[in-house]
Formats: C-alpha cells, sequence, structure tokens
C-alpha cells in the first residue's frame, strides 16, 4: 500500500470510528441520523482513495472506483445541504416536498451519466496511481455546479447560525462545521477540480489531507462542544437520596438568600437556574410569567437554551396561547412529557407546538397564595428522552413555591425602583426647584433647586433653609413661615432674594404649602429663577427713562429752536439800534445810561437765544480734527474766563494734561461752550471758594463701564474730566440736571437753567459719553468721553523728530485679542518702518514661536485678553521658548499688579491705551536699542 493509500487508509478508520461511535451513543436524534450519513459518505470517499491511489488497481477498476466515487461526492453535497437545514432548524422549508425533489432528484440524472463514462474519462497511471481527467461537455459543468451550490448554501447556513446563534455552544459548532467545510470544499475544489480543468494536476494527499481536516473539526465538535448532544449523567443522578434531601434543602436556603441578594430579576432567576441544574439537568431552562392571563400573554425574564427560539425583549409579552406552558399555567398542575406523552398531547386539539420539539420537557407552575399561579418553570432536553424522571418534576414542584415567592417579591422590589426611578427623573428633569423643609432643615431638594443655590444636593440636605435667604428679605420669609406653620392664612405664592453660594442674590418666586410629614407638618413647594425677569424689568425701566429723556430732550429742543428763531428776529433791533442811538446823542445825555443798559440786556437775551440755538441743533457736523487740550486753553485764554475769575476771586484753576492727548472730530464752538459751561458750573458751585481741577486724558475702554447715565461702550476715547470741591448736587436732583431750564441758580442772574442742556446735546452730537459723581458738601466730577480719531496723528509736530523713533523693517509681534485695536497698532508701526503681525490670542503666538512659522525682534501684549491666558503668562511662556525676548506690555487699564509683574520679569514698558504715534514709537525704539 502507497503512502497516499495508507493516509486515506487512516482517514477511513476515524471516520468509521465516528459513525459507530454515534450509533453507539445516541442514534435516535434525526441531526445524529444525518451526521451519521454525513460522515458515512466521508468514509466510502475515502475507502474509494485508498482503491485509486494503489499503484497496483488496474484501470477498469480505477475507473470503476472513481464512478462510484463521483456518485458519493453527489449524494454528499446533497446531504450536507440537508443536514444543515437540520442543524439550523429550518422546519418549514423541511417540510416542503420541493426541497427533496431539489435535494435528491438531480443527482438520479447525473447518476446514469456519471456511470456511463459522460462526465470523466482519459485514466492516467502515475507511481501514486491513477488520475482521471474531466469530460469537457455541459453534464460536466452542471456536475460542478450543482455539488458546488450545494456545499455554498450548506455554508451560508452555517455562517449565518454562527453569527446569530443565542447559545454559546451552538455558536461554537456552527463556527467548526463552517470553517472545517469552508477549507475543505474551498481547497479541494481548486485542486480537485479546477486544477483539472485548466490541465493542471496536483499531488493527490491534498484531497486527502481536506478530508481529514474535516473529520478532525467535526471530532472537535464531538469532544468539546456537545455536537451531538450526547447528555452526560449529571452528579446528581448517582448520590443517594440523603445526600439529594441535602443539596434540595440547600438550593432552597441559597435561592431564599438569592432573593435579598440579587439586584433585578434576571440575576435571580440566573441563580435559581444554576441551583436547579444542581439537582437535574437544567442547561435549557427559562422562567415564563403571567402579563395577561385571559389572551395567553407572558413575559421571559430570564431563558437559557442550547437551541433558543429568536425571541423579542424580555419585557415584551409573547403569545403562548394553547402551549405547553399555557397549559401548565391554566391547570395549575405540574407536567412531565416523554417524547410519546408530548406527541399525545399534540394530538389533542387544544395543544401546539412552538417552537422545536423537545425529547422530554417538564414544567412546574409558581404559585403564591395572594396571586395563585403567576408563571411557569420550565427545563426541557433535545437529545435525551428519559432526561427527568418523577422524582425531578417532585423536587421541582418542592422549590417552586420558594422560587414564586422570591420571584414575586423580586417583581414587587423592581416596581417599586421603577417608580421611584420615573419619580427621580421627573423630579430632576423639571425646570422648577422642589424642596421640603422639616423643623427649618431642608429634608428633599432636587437638581434645580442645587443648581439654583449653587450648591450641591448633598450640602443642601440637613441644611437650615435661612442660610439660603438674603438678609434683605430673612425677617419676612422666615415670618411667613413660621405663621403658616401655625395655621395662618399666609399667601402661597411671593417672591424674595435667596443667597447664592457665591455672595450674589438670586431672586426667586416661591410657591409653598403645607403637607403631612413624618410624625409633624412640612414645607414643601416650588421655586422658580426669576432673575432673567427681574433684570429685564430693571432694564426695561432704564430704557423707559432714557427713552422719555430722549424725547422730553428732543421735545424741549423743537421748541426751543421755533422760539430762537423768532427771539432773534425781535432782538435784531434792540441789540442793533441801541448803538445807532449813542451815536447820536450828545455825550452828556441823561438817555445814555438807559440806553446802554438796554443795550447789555439785549445782549444776555441775544446770549439765551443762542443757548436755545444749540440745544435744538442736532446732527452738527463735526468737520474739524481737533486736540481737546487746545480748545480747553484757548477757553482759559478767553476774555469769558477772565470775566468768570473777576466775578469769583476765590476759585483756583488746576489743570492736568495729558502730554500726547489723541486728535477728537468735533465742532470746536460746541466743545467751547461745553467747557465754558462745565467750568462756570462748578465756579457757582463754591461760594466761598474752592479748587477746579480740569484734567484730559487717553482712555481705552475694552468692556462697557456702566455710569450713572449711560453705559460707556468699548473703544479708544478722549476724556475730559471736571472736578470742583463745592457743594454738591442733592441725590434727587441728578435725574434733572439735564433738562432744560432746570436749575437751583437765581433765573437770570447766575444762570439761565440750560447750560447742563446744551452739554448733554453736545455729547448727543459728538457720539460721546457722560457720567456725574456728585456727594453733598463734598463736590461734583463730570467725565465726559469723546471718540478718538487717527486723523493728523502721523504728522503730529514735536519737539522729537519722527527720525528719531523711525523702525529698521524689525519684525514686532502684536498680541491683541481685539481685532481693531490690533489693526491700529499695525497701521502705526507700519508707517514707522516696522515689519508687523497681529496675532489675536497668547495661545496663538506660543504656537508661532514654537512652530517657528513666526519670529519676531519685539512683542507687544495686551494685558487683558478676553479668552485664554493673559499678557502677563504669555510673556512667561515666550520667556520659556525665547529667553530673553524684548516686550512691551499694553493695557487700557492703569498698571496693574501683573502689570509690574511682567515689568520685573523684564518687559521693557508699559504703554497705557489709546496710545499716539509718537508714544508707541518712543517705547518701541527704545526697547529695540536696549542691550
Amino acid at each position: 500500500m502507497s503512502f497516499f493509500s495508507s493516509l486515506n487508509f487512516f482517514s477511513f478508520i476515524v471516520y468509521l470510528s465516528l459513525v459507530l461511535y454515534i450509533l453507539f451513543k445516541n442514534p435516535k436524534p434525526l441531526v445524529n441520523k444525518l451526521c451519521a450519513v454525513f460522515v458515512a459518505c466521508l468514509g466510502i470517499w475515502s475507502f474509494i482513495k485508498i482503491i485509486i491511489h494503489n499503484p497496483y488497481t488496474s484501470g477498469k477498476v480505477a475507473a470503476l472506483f472513481t464512478n462510484i466515487g463521483s456518485f458519493g461526492w453527489v449524494c454528499f453535497s446533497s446531504f450536507f445541504l440537508w443536514f444543515m437545514l437540520v442543524f439550523t432548524r429550518k422546519t418549514n422549508l423541511l417540510k416542503k416536498p420541493y426541497i427533496y425533489l431539489v435535494l435528491f432528484a438531480l443527482p438520479l440524472v447525473l447518476i446514469p451519466l456519471q456511470w456511463g463514462g459522460f462526465l470523466l474519462q482519459n485514466y492516467t497511471k502515475y507511481h501514486y496511481g491513477w488520475r482521471s481527467s474531466w469530460e469537457d461537455s455541459a453534464w460536466t459543468y452542471v456536475y460542478l455546479i450543482y455539488c458546488l451550490s450545494f456545499m455554498a448554501a450548506g455554508l451560508f447556513l452555517a455562517f449565518k447560525e454562527m453569527r446569530k446563534a443565542y447559545n454559546k455552544v451552538k455558536k461554537k459548532q456552527a463556527e467548526i462545521i463552517f470553517f472545517s467545510a469552508l477549507i475543505s470544499v474551498a481547497a479541494g475544489t481548486v485542486s480537485d477540480v479546477l486544477l483539472p480543468l485548466l490541465d493542471i494536476y496536483t499531488m493527490p494527499t491534498m484531497a486527502s489531507l481536506f478530508a481529514l481536516i474535516w473529520a478532525a473539526g467535526l471530532v472537535y465538535a464531538m469532544a468539546r462542544h456537545e455536537f451531538l448532544g450526547i447528555k452526560l449523567v449529571t452528579p446528581a443522578r448517582n448520590i443517594s437520596e440523603q445526600k439529594r434531601d441535602e443539596t434540595v434543602k440547600d438550593v432552597l436556603l441559597n435561592i431564599s438568600e438569592a432573593a435579598l441578594r440579587a439586584v433585578t430579576l434576571r440575576e435571580l432567576l440566573e441563580i435559581i437556574q444554576q441551583q436547579v441544574n444542581r439537582l437535574m439537568d437544567a442547561r435549557n431552562f427559562y422562567a415564563a410569567l403571567v402579563y395577561d392571563r385571559e389572551q395567553a400573554l407572558y413575559t421571559f425574564p430570564f431563558i437559557v437554551d442550547i437551541n433558543p427560539e429568536e425571541l423579542e425583549e424580555p419585557d415584551t409579552p409573547v403569545e403562548l396561547k394553547r402551549s405547553f406552558t399555557d397549559y401548565v399555567m391554566r391547570s395549575e398542575q405540574p407536567l412531565l412529557a416523554d417524547k410519546k406523552t408530548y406527541d399525545d398531547l399534540l394530538l389533542q386539539e387544544d395543544i401546539r407546538l412552538i417552537g422545536e420539539k423537545p425529547m422530554s420537557w417538564m414544567g412546574v407552575p409558581l404559585k403564591t397564595p395572594e396571586d395563585g399561579v403567576i408563571g411557569v418553570v420550565v427545563i426541557q432536553s433535545y437529545f435525551d428522552e428519559s432526561a427527568y424522571s418523577q422524582s425531578d418534576m417532585h423536587v421541582l414542584s418542592i422549590i417552586s413555591n420558594t422560587i414564586a415567592g422570591a420571584v414575586k417579591s423580586k417583581q414587587a422590589e423592581e416596581a417599586l425602583r421603577q417608580s421611584e426611578e420615573h419619580y427621580r427623573t421627573l423630579i430632576d428633569n423639571i425646570q422648577d426647584g422642589v424642596f421640603i423643609l422639616y423643623n427649618t432643615k431642608i429634608e428633599f431638594v432636587n437638581d434645580a433647586f442645587a443648581r439654583m443655590a449653587g450648591h450641591t444636593v448633598g450640602e443642601l440636605l440637613g441644611m437650615d433653609f435661612r442660610k439660603l435667604v438674603s438678609l434683605k428679605d430673612l425677617e419676612m420669609v422666615e415670618n411667613r413661615y413660621r405663621r403658616r406653620l401655625q395655621g395662618e392664612d399666609v399667601p402661597a405664592e411671593y417672591e424674595f432674594r435667596m443667597a447664592h453660594k457665591s455672595g450674589t442674590d438670586v431672586f426667586v418666586n416661591i410657591h409653598v404649602g403645607i403637607v403631612k410629614y413624618k410624625d409633624g407638618l412640612a414645607s414643601m413647594g416650588t421655586l422658580k429663577d426669576i432673575s432673567g425677569r427681574k433684570r429685564a424689568e430693571k432694564e426695561k425701566k432704564v430704557l423707559e427713562e432714557k427713552l422719555s429723556r430722549s424725547e422730553k430732550m428732543e421735545a424741549v429742543g423743537r421748541l426751543a429752536g421755533g422760539v430762537a428763531h423768532d427771539l432773534n428776529n425781535v432782538l435784531s433791533a434792540i441789540v442793533s439800534y441801541p448803538d445807532y442811538l449813542l451815536m447820536k446823542l450828545p455825550e452828556d445825555s441823561p438817555l445814555k445810561k438807559s440806553i446802554i443798559t438796554m443795550k447789555q440786556s439785549g445782549l444776555k437775551a441775544a446770549a439765551i437765544v443762542q443757548d436755545l440755538l444749540t440745544l435744538a441743533r442736532r446732527g452738527v457736523s463735526l468737520k474739524e480734527t481737533r486736540n481737546l487740550n487746545d480748545i480747553i486753553s484757548e477757553y482759559l485764554d478767553s476774555p469769558e474766563f477772565e470775566k468768570l475769575i473777576k466775578y469769583h476771586p476765590n476759585v483756583r484753576i488746576n489743570t492736568q494734561f495729558e502730554e500726547d492727548l489723541l486728535n477728537i472730530r468735533c465742532s470746536t464752538v460746541h466743545l467751547a461752550k461745553t467747557v465754558m459751561n462745565l467750568v462756570a458750573n462748578a465756579a457757582e458751585a463754591m461760594p466761598s471758594g474752592g479748587e477746579i481741577l480740569i484734567a484730559t486724558e487717553n482712555r481705552y475702554i475694552d468692556r462697557p463701564i456702566k455710569g450713572y447715565y449711560q453705559t460707556v461702550e468699548r473703544g479708544d476715547y478722549v476724556v475730559l474730566t471736571v472736578t470742583d470741591t463745592g457743594i454738591g448736587i442733592p441725590f434727587g436732583d441728578l435725574d434733572k440736571i439735564f433738562e432744560p431750564f432746570y436749575t437751583k441758580k437765581a433765573m437770570g442772574r447766575s444762570g439761565t437753567g440750560l447750560g447742563m442742556a446744551v452739554i448733554w446735546g453736545t455729547l448727543e452730537d459728538h457720539k460721546g459719553f457722560i457720567d456725574v459723581m456728585s456727594t453733598e458738601g463734598k463736590g461734583t466730577t463730570f467725565v465726559l468721553y469723546f471718540p478718538v480719531t487717527r486723523e493728523n496723528s502721523f504728522n503730529l509736530e514735536s519737539d522729537i523728530s519722527i527720525k528719531e523713533y523711525m523702525g529698521s523693517g524689525e519684525t514686532i509681534m502684536v498680541v491683541d485679542d481685539e481685532p481693531d485695536q490690533g489693526e491700529i497698532a499695525v497701521t502705526l508701526l507700519k508707517e514707522l518702518g516696522y515689519s508687523v503681525h497681529a496675532i489675536s490670542s497668547g495661545e496663538e503666538a506660543i504656537e508661532h514661536i514654537k512652530t517657528k512659522t513666526v519670529s519676531a525682534d519685539l512683542f507687544l501684549l495686551d494685558m487683558l485678553m478676553g479668552t485664554g491666558i493673559d499678557g502677563l503668562d504669555t510673556y512667561k511662556e515666550i520667556q520659556k521658548l525665547q529667553p530673553g525676548a524684548k516686550a512691551i506690555i499694553i493695557s487700557g487699564f492703569s498698571e496693574s499688579n501683573r502689570v509690574k509683574e511682567a515689568l520685573k520679569m523684564g518687559a521693557g514698558a508699559y504703554i497705557k491705551k489709546p496710545y499716539t504715534l509718537k508714544k508707541i514709537g518712543m517705547a518701541v525704539r527704545k526697547e529695540l536699542d536696549r542691550n
């Protein structure tokens, strides 16, 4: 016998052993019978190979056995597909007659053709035996397509079962069948079919090795994964009755303990299944709980089965009308059914089969004294007809009461837990705060309440509620709380201020009532955060007042304009004719003094008319670019100022002008009038003398400033401040000082009541802002903000030539989060001859340095940036990456501690926004030239 024949002989022995093993151990199940036929086909095929691969075999004998082998291959592919249909429980298909026609009719056509030699011919002898070649005919391809398509269909079923199998054992079985069959069929097809068709022949060992792969897969499946479903004898069968009783007691105890220990019903039933399996074979176990008795609806909170049906979610009710499970529930009696009993019951009209038919089935009702039957516990076997006995049913009936009690208890716990979860979910997801107060202590709050208070729920529980009430409303809230508990009629809904953990007050609306709680009464209610509404109401009131003031000013302005126009025509004669009369009168005329008095009165009236015209004027054309320092200086050198000082000799004037004050676009006449009115009012507010300070400065506002009258928006401003040490303005008069004709002075003697209205109108025309701070007995300060213009800033004359701070192409990185501020710096520095890069954040600047995408000789760092790190932290990171880097700090605020820290670290200078060309140019040049 050749080596190849020996190899096939070994395969033949393996297959023969498998067939005998199946027939000896458990031949009854259909799956096992088909498996035996399946393995027998492989055995026949191996035996044929023994003959064909024997060099001493004659050509006729080789041809005969080759034909027999091809016949076996046809039958084998049909049996393989039939076996997979049974294995995957395709019972509906197996009941169809056409399936058998497809599986076995075509082989009846192909067998005569094969036997007559239409498919194989040209037998050639080699040292290892005989080789045959395929007949190039249509029937050959029909034969190949038939066999390969059946094998492919069987592999598809195995693959599908492998993917969807619920039971791990079943899944593993499908995996072994699929992969071992795939390897053998694919490689065998290439070796023995495709290559011979191409006149390419391989060693005959290939076919033998592939057959062994398949055999090895089946052996492994049987040995490790219960492929044949041969039931092992459980230890409980071999123990004595005494030992069994002890085990039953232990199982009952464990189930009772599990009822207390298990968190969910599924966990409890899983423990029960494990305990029952100690007494009998409970590998196939399920608990069906009654959902609707009349409709025969059941839920399956737990199921374990080596051949599971596809179930919906465990909580989804399934109809089991006229099933064995429903039969046990309605009869309220346990049922033990072997194959014969099962078949007998199926013959009855009121019983039907659901799912795969078992060999042995046992169901026990779960009863409680209060509810009767609440469900059924079922165990079954698909392979052993004698898997269970009457003794097993008796034992399962004994422990069923304990199981029923445990299940009912766990159902109640889960229902309570679900109710609590639904309640908690509802409470925690409503937007209003919910609370319970008992003996002034917080017993319960939800997440919304905790967010309003700024605490966590844990911090609030047990806290005295009075700690959460603002001191401004504590007396009122505490009084209502006490009176309500005493039974007095107190409003159930009101508003108060809650004390937030951060120290701020939160306006809330409370709706509260009394409930019975523990051994007394408690307050229970809800809170709604109304801070937004309060802010909106306050803002609405401010806007309404502002609108009212604006409308009043507009109305008065229109009135003043009309009156001024008419008065000008009247005053023209009064002011002009006195000069004419004085020229005609002799020097000693007694009328001369009266006419001069009339002229002076006319001039005063004309000045009042001019104020009215100023007040009435809107949309003033701001055509001039001026420096506010120059306008103030011109006024201080004017006759009007000299006259004012003459009337107020005890008033001292001090000035603090910023040297590099930026320009503004303005109407010089109106601005001069504004300065004159502010200084005149300040002087008249100090009847006993005092000091007036007139100051100017550049100021950058990087966030809105809320003043008494207006909110100063972000931007660059020239700021005029006029401060006196006079009598101050009463608080009640602050809202009225800008109204026309409102004055505390003697009308016609020291004021007309139009000066402040003119100032307000001028600020409105210049798109500026005004703020007032006053303290009675200490003085008043007016602060006026005028928007900056950069016009003429490049051509400012200075005692220092611009050549002295011009750049030479050095690179400067400007880091500022405000685009307009960065653009100003870039424009000025480029004008001075520098190469400039604008960066919008400290993080971005650091990233550029790390990646070396931008290098800089000097950094201009904004100290305060809206997001991310500020100028100081940016400078610290720059120093780490580029030690000795030169930098200048820029800020719109006064010199802060962080600015000072940056200067100590090596920053060359601090420039306050807004800056001038000269100021930034000098600072940059000085820092670049510093060693």
